[in-house]
């Protein structure tokens, strides 16, 4: 029954998805034709519209994750959720499906983004080059020394710690979205919008202080590393692990991976703790 459920929310939400992955195709041509343009002619109306349809493409990614939480919502707060809750499935199988196709309508929106503008980055046009160059650069500079696997692994703790952090921000609507329904339900709250509104600055505030906490966590790391008085000379004797990161230039690459890694964990465990609180609410004190 679960593939049943997976295969009905595909098909419901296929068009719009696909429609929106079209838009960011478009966008993404169009953005590479006025800077083009801007390149050639020098004129800063096709440079400033070219941002504005890169921002569109941009977009198109947040729709993608927009549109799969609106189906929850309906899911929680509109007569359809009451005909959907009625199948012969767990409350948290709605949960499961519509968190799994929402994180992977997303992951696929930023894939399709990356390779269009991957596929028009030609000789570094403004901005469309800048943004593919960021992880190309990032890359190299590793690859350059000849340590491929340093580099293999700096880059896919960066790409693994961006897909949690975005798997987070998308769990956190549903945990918006479900809490809200709890409060809803167990105060008789009327103004269901106005209540979403409210728990989701809470949870945007919270994010952003998360986000500025492990900022400067790593800032802090980053400065206990970096300054040093006496840097340029090692230490006599075998390197501790931090006198390593110290001195040794290689070390540069282990604070990468050790970075992303508290983004991975960080996130990774919020999002957890989150998506089991909407589990627990949905099979427990769902009230349809």
């Amino acid at each position: 029954m679960k593939k049943k459920l997976m295969k009905q929310e595909i098909r419901e939400t296929r068009k719009w998805i696909m429609l929106i992955y079209a838009c960011i195709v478009i966008m993404s041509i169009v953005t590479m034709i006025t800077a083009l343009i801007a390149m050639n002619t020098k004129s800063v109306t096709a440079e400033e519209l070219m941002v504005v349809f890169l921002l569109c493409a941009m977009m198109g990614i947040v729709v993608a994750g927009v549109v799969m939480a609106g189906r929850f919502y309906n899911l929680l707060f509109t007569e359809e959720g009451m005909i959907r809750l009625t199948l012969p499935v767990k409350n948290r199988a709605h949960l499961q499906t519509n968190v799994k196709l929402g994180i992977l309508s997303i992951y696929l929106a930023i894939v399709i983004y990356s390779a269009v503008i991957g596929i028009m980055d030609n000789g570094n046009v403004f901005l469309v080059g800048e943004l593919y160059q960021g992880l190309k650069g990032y890359y190299e500079m590793y690859l350059t020394d000849g340590v491929a696997l340093k580099a293999l692994l700096t880059t896919i703790c960066a790409v693994l710690a961006g897909a949690v952090v975005i798997a987070n921000y998308y769990i956190t609507f549903i945990f918006t979205l479900t809490v809200s329904r709890r409060i809803v339900s167990k105060y008789g709250i009327m103004q269901k919008k106005g209540l979403i509104f409210i728990v989701g600055i809470v949870m945007f505030n919270i994010q952003m202080q998360l986000m500025w906490g492990i900022t400067k966590f790593i800032e802090v790391i980053e400065a206990d590393l970096s300054w040093y008085p006496l840097r340029s000379y090692r230490p006599v004797g075998r390197l501790s692990f931090i006198d390593f990161l110290r001195y040794d230039s290689e070390g540069i690459w282990i604070k990468d991976v050790v970075f992303g890694l508290i983004f991975l964990a960080v996130y990774g465990i919020t999002a957890l703790v989150m998506y089991r609180i909407c589990r627990n609410i949905m099979d427990r004190k769902l009230e349809v």
